[in-house]
């Protein structure tokens, strides 16, 4: 597999949207997404944050069939043939959340090194930085390499 993690660009090892091959994700965050989605799993549709296709026919032999996410609305629905299971539009939007949220976090300080609050912010985005390396958006030597750069010039 050539393919680029969604969220990271690393090389993808994985492919969590198997239909349509178009979620390829590196192990850090194959991990992640699968223990997001087992949590996901066993919540009730409105205390999760992806949505799950049920049948809205009956089922094939082969356990295809006409599926619609629990999250989605009336005037908006996700629906797809398929094996039950994650809703692949919950699930992309996640990674789009999440590839946004990594970006902010290893996004620069926005105040200049001479500015007196440089290493408040610095202090600020460390925390944040411990925080992405704990739920696994980030790897800690990722983290530290960017929190050491940020901390050089002070």
């Amino acid at each position: 597999m050539s393919a680029k993690c969604r969220i990271c660009d690393r090389l993808a090892v994985a492919n969590l949207d198997k239909d349509s091959g178009r979620l390829p994700v590196c192990e850090l965050h194959r991990t992640y997404l699968v223990a997001a989605m087992t949590e996901a799993a066993m919540k009730e549709a409105q205390d999760r944050f992806i949505g799950f296709g049920y049948a809205i026919e009956e089922v094939a032999p082969d356990g295809f069939a006409a599926l619609r996410c629990d999250k989605s609305t009336i005037a908006a629905p996700h629906s797809w043939t398929g094996l039950p299971g994650p809703c692949h539009w919950c699930l992309v939007s996640f990674v789009i959340m999440m590839r946004e949220h990594r970006s902010t976090v290893l996004q620069d300080p926005d105040s200049d090194i001479e500015d007196q609050r440089y290493e408040g912010e610095c202090r600020r985005k460390g925390e944040a930085l411990k925080y992405a390396v704990k739920i696994g958006l980030v790897t800690t030597e990722e983290a530290l390499a960017r929190f050491d750069r940020w901390v050089s010039y002070v």
